[in-house]
């Protein structure tokens, strides 16, 4: 074998060479190992080596990367989508509504529990309150548009009131849900153009009349003086006997006596109605009755003498009675206003009096007399009409204020009659069922009856009126 031996100089010269070589502090030197030998690994070449990088088979996945809502923990801190740059805002819905509240946003991967993506509901704590739900008349604004109560569902209907009555007409109407101004919830008014027109619509009658009388419960008193009309609806129908007065009870068919006394006592008594108050002119004075208290006023003085005569009244709040001297006087419930107009007929004993609105007329005359006056209220002047068919007009007289007036005939018998303003004549309708007498009295309602009573005869009818 061939053995070399190196000299001394070129062992020195290798020496020095290696001291001058540089040298790497990362451990690792140019062939990509650490100091202790082992090689650096980056698999996916995302920049961190697999000892730093929790999946090295995905450049996606490291410790630099953005957490991201995919299930994968992104930036390898060991937690799952936490703080994900992508997260989206969640609001808590407390009412269930399926809107939420959007002072409540949170950011998520998934939705925490209770909470969902809309944040649009103004009131989290009423189910009934979120965007385009229906509006209610409630002081809310139910759908979140910043209004309160408009366009509702369950609006109010409101009547025009022109007259400022408080009396609305039913043909001018508003949905709203509070009172607008020029309104009102009151829709019985008959002419909106006039604040002195009451608030009862008059009912409308052909003249047709039913074929057949009904006979009702016996008077507790004779009824010498029934109301001279009942309107619609009313429940109670008022007659007087002397002092004493009683009700009839429309739906019930009974008689009840009123507690309080009148203030004047004599037969033919009869009241006439205002409002929900009854008056009447009788002994040279003005007498109001308030059935909701059952109290009598006495309201003023009338002059002219006392005449026995029936009370009636007008839309106007007017009420009528005649006087001995001739008078046809006038009483404006409202304004307090006296006024006389002599006729020119002279005394109607026990006159009859009946009120045609049509032609703004009070008919009237003397209950033992076949004469029939009209009294023009517009012109102050009054006219002879058609006599009644038999001997006098009777105490049984009314109108249906639908240009029709109702009379028995003769002193007694069972006979009445219908007079039609229109053509100023004369029918019979139907029979009473008993005699009528002379002493009692009659009066329409609007609901669509005739009543007669027969006085001191003791009965009770009514007959149906179309």
């Amino acid at each position: 074998m061939r053995t070399y031996t190196l000299s001394l100089p070129l062992l020195l010269l290798l020496a020095a060479c290696k001291d001058d070589a540089p040298t790497d502090d990362s451990g690792v030197d140019d062939s990509g190992t650490d100091d202790s030998g082992a090689e650096e690994i980056d698999a996916d070449g995302d920049g961190s080596p697999s000892t730093e990088d929790c999946d090295d088979q995905n450049a996606a996945i490291n410790p630099s990367a953005e957490e991201l809502c995919d299930g994968i923990d992104n930036n390898c801190d060991s937690v799952i989508d936490t703080d994900a740059t992508d997260a989206a805002t969640w609001y808590t819905d407390a009412d269930n509504d399926t809107f939420g509240d959007p002072a409540s946003a949170t950011l998520a991967c998934e939705a925490p529990t209770g909470a969902i993506a809309n944040g649009d509901d103004c009131d989290d704590g009423d189910a009934g309150v979120y965007p385009n739900a229906a509006e209610f008349c409630d002081g809310l604004d139910n759908d979140c548009d910043t209004d309160v109560d408009e366009d509702a569902i369950d609006p109010l209907t409101w009547y025009a009131d022109a007259d400022e009555d408080g009396y609305g007409d039913a043909e001018v109407t508003l949905l709203a849900c509070e009172l607008p101004s020029g309104y009102t919830a009151d829709n019985t008014d008959c002419d909106d153009t006039d604040a002195r027109f009451y608030e009862r619509c008059l009912t409308s009658f052909s003249g047709v009349t039913g074929s057949a009388w009904e006979t009702l419960a016996t008077p507790t008193e004779p009824t010498y003086s029934l109301q001279s009309y009942h309107f619609a609806g009313e429940q109670y129908l008022f007659n007087m006997y002397d002092a004493t007065g009683q009700k009839y009870d429309v739906y019930a068919g009974t008689w009840t006596t009123l507690s309080a006394s009148a203030p004047y006592s004599a037969p033919w008594t009869s009241m006439a109605p205002v409002g929900e108050d009854l008056y009447m002119i009788r002994n040279s004075n003005v007498y109001q009755y308030t059935p909701a208290t059952d109290t009598w006023t006495t309201v003023t003085a009338i002059s002219g003498g006392d005449d026995l005569n029936m009370t009636e009244s007008d839309e106007f709040g007017v009420v009528y009675g005649h006087t001995s001297s001739g008078q046809l006087v006038e009483y404006d419930t409202v304004t307090g206003a006296l006024t006389y107009t002599t006729t020119g007929y002279g005394s109607q004993y026990e006159t009859r009096l009946g009120y045609d609105p049509i032609t703004r007329a009070i008919f009237f005359g003397a209950y033992d007399k076949v004469n029939l006056y009209k009294f023009d209220l517009t012109t102050k002047t009054a006219s002879v009409m058609a006599s009644h068919p038999e001997t006098q007009l009777n105490d049984i007289f009314c109108s249906d204020r639908s240009g029709h007036i109702y009379a028995a005939g003769g002193f007694d018998g069972t006979t009445m009659y219908q007079y039609t303003v229109a053509t100023n004549t004369w029918k019979a309708i139907a029979e009473l069922p008993s005699d009528h007498g002379n002493n009692g009295s009659c009066t329409v309602s609007g609901d669509g009856w005739l009543y007669v009573g027969t006085g001191s005869n003791g009965t009770f009818h009514r007959l149906q009126l179309y």
